[in-house]
């Protein structure tokens, strides 16, 4: 079968191209900059977050191989993290997943164990002004992930995704407590490393089952933080959400945040739990992934 590879914009930041340099003909790439956390292994260290200069090319005249290319990342101890992988096939058709199972040093001397990196093409997307699932634009999305010797785990995350899946919510009503699940909200995260802040859209979102179903719940001023049990961590109390997109935004104060948290659930930092409470009502809880299942 034929490999369906959209080269767009990776992550929101890194771009694609397709070469004609001499030295490496027939050869498509994406090369930016990806969001990553840096997590040491002894967890009493702080986590740091910052960005990776990465590189993925395929080889077209190859066979269609790929190596994957890390430049000059400082990690936490100051040192400096450069390497090309060894030639990887490809595994996969609309996703394809490079995986090198054996160590393999870096420029520096340090020992790159475990490389995975995933190029993603089937995520979760949803139209803001139809509400509604529609094509994927932010192209292929990069989840590069590897342990640098024994003493870090490393992990790109995007700084716009879609997670779908499962949302649950708790309140009480009519002298009992009830639950109420629900596959249609789902979540919008756009991250600003440099303030370390986040914007969170939860789309369709429902608090109980006889609510009406707000079409999109926009909360601001979260914080974005490393964390070395996570990868990173996105928090926020009291927050006053609008409802509606763009001009049509609302702010509606009885639907307040008392607190909101988001943190990844997988090596790949693709999966996430959310949990919520709103107006000190209803208590909701979320896991999905950006990723479509």
């Amino acid at each position: 079968m034929k490999k369906l590879i959209y080269f767009a914009a990776l992550l929101g930041l890194l771009a694609t191209s397709c070469s004609d340099d001499k030295n490496e003909p027939n050869t498509r790439t994406l090369q930016g900059n990806a969001l990553t956390a840096v997590i040491p292994t002894d967890k009493s260290k702080e986590a740091v977050l910052t960005e990776m200069p990465l590189k993925v090319t395929q080889y077209l005249s190859e066979g269609g191989d790929w190596k994957v290319t890390v430049s000059d990342m400082t990690l936490p101890d100051g040192s400096k993290l450069s390497f090309t992988t060894p030639t990887i096939a490809g595994a996969g058709v609309e996703d394809v997943s490079l995986v090198y199972y054996s160590n393999f040093n870096a420029d520096g001397g340090q020992v790159i164990r475990d490389f995975r990196t995933d190029l993603i093409n089937m995520y979760y997307y949803i139209n803001a002004s139809t509400n509604k699932p529609a094509a994927a634009p932010f192209g292929t999305l990069v989840a590069c992930n590897f342990k640098v010797g024994g003493d870090y785990t490393v992990a790109t995350f995007p700084n716009r995704s879609y997670y779908g899946g499962a949302t649950t919510t708790t309140y009480e009503a009519e002298g009992e407590t009830k639950e109420f699940t629900n596959q249609l909200p789902m979540y919008f995260v756009s991250i600003d490393l440099a303030k370390r802040m986040a914007e969170v859209t939860i789309f369709n979102a429902q608090f109980s089952e006889n609510m009406p179903v707000l079409s999109a719940v926009n909360l601001r001023g979260l914080k974005l933080e490393a964390s070395s049990q996570y990868g990173y961590t996105i928090k926020g109390e009291n927050l006053t959400p609008t409802v509606g997109v763009g001009g049509n935004e609302t702010s509606y104060p009885m639907y307040m945040f008392d607190s909101f948290e988001m943190h990844p659930t997988n090596t790949a930092l693709s999966s996430c739990a959310i949990t919520y409470e709103v107006a000190g009502k209803y208590k909701g809880a979320f896991t999905g992934s950006y990723r479509a299942q």
